[in-house]
């Protein structure tokens, strides 16, 4: 505070300035090199969480509160009071932590990050005052993770030789306190790191990782030691000379994950950070204006300064205690009425105090000018003088400086609009070309739109939308009694724990007119993508045949509407979420803007039967009166029926199953049919090193198998390297190929090839018949 102070005095050759009450903190090293003093300020504040403040030519570093306590409010000193908010400060009543990453394994942990106990997602602060307001927050609980801090019991080295023949050093060392092997806790793609800690010579050394320093390392399970990977670099090697692990260094290692009981302590610390975060950063900053009754004010002979201690009282604003103790942090006078005033009281840090300065020496400026006679500074263009209120801009400035009102203009800087921002004639994009194969965007004067992709987070609703010539759809497409869109969801809570529990609300996002599709008791199904935590997406597709299905990246979830809430729309229900089993595992709630189906129902009769098909099938389900369905609730199915079994009959193929048939025509077995062959290869076509794979081919016209009136068969091979497949065609069990072959992958026979550019060799079978026109080919990737 001297120093900065001294630089004012230095800057404007004067000796007024000094040093006021400044509170005591511990050693805090602040950077202010090569900063103005409004910034050196600053940074002291923020650092000592207090704020600067200036009294005439003092600058003082404390909270701006002094003077005996004043009883102020409406119709006792003041006019009115009205809530504000301050300016300079970061509201939220809604925190959403991140979580570090580190030594966190998703598949074990479940997340991909640290989660705050229960799995609770956010923390609640004062929006029964504001209402919700979402603040992510990551940097601030980086440095928090699952980890052992560990101390280092003895350091040995070796001498070892490069490829070149130069001798460099390789450190290891022991922790006799490891109470785990770091070997058994491997993630999957990481390679080990340890971080010297404060006191140790290799402490900020190593390897950058977004300011965390660190060696990659290996372990010996049997030794149980660390063996350091040498770094060189234009320094040297690192670790090396006197930047060494010596006994008693602390170390922490990452890139592994920890034993089940460090996770627990990382939570309860994470929760711990994250409630210190909320003391510091969401403090009541609310402000109230308050323009004074100046007659009042002179009656009383109340006289008020910057950091004036105030007892405002309101009944509406403070319905618990009737008042609020607080300060004045900002005042303007009327220059005719001085009791006349515009009080901001707020309880806020306040950072922007060197404006006062400015203020004065402005001020100062201002008076020795017109003590002279002399005009105004004129700022001329390519003169970098300070702004102030006591100089002017020439006109050629201003017009190089701001965007004019009269003529053509632009600027490179971001522009916003607080109002309605009206084109008269439309806008573009710099260079924008119409036609399909334009570039960039336009919006006509008529709402015509040319852009080149659209983005939508919530709805679309138009009256026609136009298609091209080929329709795709990924997923399920359902006929069902029920079903809708979900406007806004809002699970249960527990109030003591703040865990999210496995009920909650649902809003229908509903048409006007629009009666929602749902009844008590229904069975639901939706598919939707977490773009919040992308861990919960499924990372396979799955179609178990009973109802379970999994969409590569998207969750499915699934949920029993328990109670319709408002039942003139049906717009509003409870649900509870489906039990885990041994058949399903997640359980997820469902989401904003997602679409679901009630696919059945668990008492109402007349809400059991739908369709559904997929990809590859169509199916008819009847009574489904459960989560999963069985053959009792397959009335028919059409398409592939591999998923099918009824009665212990495994179907397969493209084909049909139905309860009953009535026709007035024919069946006939086509004889005609194009010949087909099928393949058995031992259940999959997956072969690992030691393996030999049994190929047996069969040949079917129509329904009835021709295997036997097969009189040539061949087989062929493509690894990608042609010279190894013409000679791999010469072995005499390819020649020999009549529908059976023995396909090794060996030490002794390699059947698949060494191209290492490829992960699957291909196999063509083929079988003629006798006549030259009847060809039956398979081709297997294996």
């Amino acid at each position: 505070m001297a120093l900065i102070v001294r630089s004012i005095n230095d800057g404007f050759d004067t000796s007024d300035w000094k040093v006021g009450i400044v509170d005591g903190a511990d050693n805090i090293v602040v950077d202010y090199h090569g900063k103005y003093c409004d910034e050196g300020l600053k940074a002291i504040a923020d650092a000592t969480g207090s704020e600067y403040w200036i009294e005439g030519t003092t600058v003082n570093l404390c909270r701006c509160e002094h003077g005996e306590r004043v009883t102020l409010g409406y119709r006792n000193g003041l006019t009115k009071i009205q809530p504000d908010v301050a300016d300079n400060a970061k509201v939220y009543t809604r925190l959403f932590p991140t979580g570090s990453s580190r030594n966190i394994d998703p598949v074990k942990y479940g997340h991909s990050r640290l989660q705050l106990p229960h799995g609770a997602r956010y923390v609640d602060i004062n929006t029964d005052r504001y209402g919700i307001i979402h603040h992510y927050e990551e940097n601030a609980f980086a440095g928090i993770f699952p980890r052992y801090t560990g101390t280092v019991s003895s350091v040995r080295s070796e001498e070892r030789a490069d490829e070149n023949g130069e001798s460099f050093t390789v450190y290891y060392f022991k922790d006799e306190n490891l109470p785990f092997d770091p070997n058994e806790y491997e993630i999957g793609g990481l390679v080990k790191r340890v971080t010297f800690q404060e006191g140790s010579e290799l402490a900020g050394l190593g390897s950058d990782d977004n300011g965390t320093h660190y060696f990659e390392v290996n372990f010996d399970s049997d030794s149980r030691e660390f063996e350091i990977i040498t770094r060189f670099d234009d320094s040297g090697q690192l670790p090396g000379g006197v930047l060494v692990p010596k006994p008693s260094d602390r170390y922490i290692p990452w890139n592994m994950r920890m034993p089940d009981e460090y996770y627990a302590l990382a939570e309860a610390e994470y929760l711990e950070a994250v409630n210190e975060y909320n003391l510091r950063h969401c403090v009541d900053v609310s402000c109230f204006k308050a323009p004074t009754d100046y007659l009042d004010i002179e009656e009383r002979g109340l006289e008020f300064h910057v950091g004036q201690r105030v007892r405002l009282e309101s009944e509406d604003y403070f319905p618990e205690t009737g008042y609020k103790n607080s300060r004045i942090t900002k005042i303007t006078r009327k220059i005719n009425r001085p009791s006349q005033m515009d009080l901001e009281i707020c309880d806020a840090l306040s950072t922007g105090a060197l404006e006062k300065i400015k203020g004065n020496i402005d001020e100062v400026k201002a008076y020795v000018q017109m003590s002279r006679g002399s005009l105004p500074d004129i700022i001329r263009t390519g003169d970098g003088t300070r702004f102030t209120d006591s100089n002017l801009l020439s006109a050629l400035r201003t017009l190089n400086d701001f965007i004019s009102k009269t003529r053509d203009d632009r600027t490179p800087y971001d522009l916003a609009v607080g109002g309605m921002l009206t084109a008269e004639q439309g806008w573009q994009t710099k260079g924008f070309v119409g036609g399909l194969t334009g570039l960039g965007g336009m919006v006509s004067k008529d709402g015509d739109g040319k852009l080149r992709s659209l983005m939508l987070r919530e709805w679309l609703e138009v009256p026609e939308l136009r298609y091209n010539r080929v329709e795709i759809s990924i997923g399920n497409d359902w006929a069902a009694p029920g079903g809708g869109i979900i406007e806004s969801v809002e699970p249960d809570v527990d109030p003591a724990t703040g865990q999210t529990l496995r009920t909650g609300t649902v809003t229908l996002h509903l048409e006007d007119g629009e009666i929602g599709a749902v009844a008590d008791d229904d069975i639901c199904q939706g598919i939707f993508h977490d773009g919040v935590d992308p861990a919960n997406n499924s990372t396979v597709d799955s179609d178990d045949g009973r109802g379970n299905f999994l969409f590569s990246g998207f969750h499915t979830v699934y949920f029993r509407i328990t109670d319709i809430l408002e039942t003139g729309r049906n717009s509003k229900f409870r649900y509870m979420l489906r039990p885990t089993s041994a058949n399903w595992l997640h359980s997820f709630h469902p989401s904003a803007a997602m679409h679901f189906v009630g696919y059945g129902n668990f008492t109402k009769k007349d809400r059991q039967n739908s369709r559904y098909s997929t990809r590859t099938y169509e199916r008819y389900l009847r009574d489904v009166a459960d989560w999963e369905f069985g053959e009792a609730n397959i009335a028919a199915q059409f398409g592939d029926l591999s998923n099918l079994t009824i009665g212990g009959v495994n179907m397969y193929g493209y084909s049909a199953y139905l309860d009953n048939i009535y026709m007035s025509g024919t069946i006939k077995n086509i004889t005609s049919a194009p010949l087909r062959m099928e393949i058995d290869l031992e259940g999959d076509n997956f072969i690992s090193f030691g393996e030999t794979k049994k190929v047996t081919c069969r040949v079917y016209k129509g329904w009835d198998e021709v295997t036997a009136d097969v009189t040539q068969w061949a087989v062929s091979r493509d690894s990608g390297i042609v010279q190894d497949d013409a000679a791999w065609a010469l072995k005499q069990k390819v020649k020999d190929f009549a529908g059976m072959l023995d396909i090794c992958f060996t030490a002794a026979e390699n059947d698949i090839g060494s191209n290492s550019n490829t992960t699957s060799t291909l196999f063509t079978f083929t079988a003629k018949m006798a006549d030259p026109t009847q060809t039956a080919t398979y081709q297997l990737a294996i």
